[in-house]
């Protein structure tokens, strides 16, 4: 599965290592309030973390999204 991807139309200022929760790295999957923000903000980024929980909450919620048929099984 690959992340949704847009264009940055400008930087965003954010210095340093950047954390994402399990909530803010599902947006990047499936379409949700703020999620064209958060994929702006994060465009070109590598210093992006994330926890191994994390996996474990973004699995269920993709779960979740498939269930709800907000996401289909192809794109989770």
């Amino acid at each position: 599965m690959r992340p949704i991807v847009t264009t940055a139309s400008e930087p965003t200022g954010v210095q340093g290592p950047v954390y994402l929760d399990a909530s803010a790295w599902v947006k990047l999957y499936v379409r949700e309030a703020h999620s064209d923000t958060l994929n702006r903000a994060l465009l070109g980024r590598k210093d992006l973390f994330v926890s191994d929980l994390g996996a474990t909450e973004v699995a269920s919620a993709l779960g979740r999204a498939c269930r709800d048929r907000r996401l289909d099984r192809v794109q989770a």
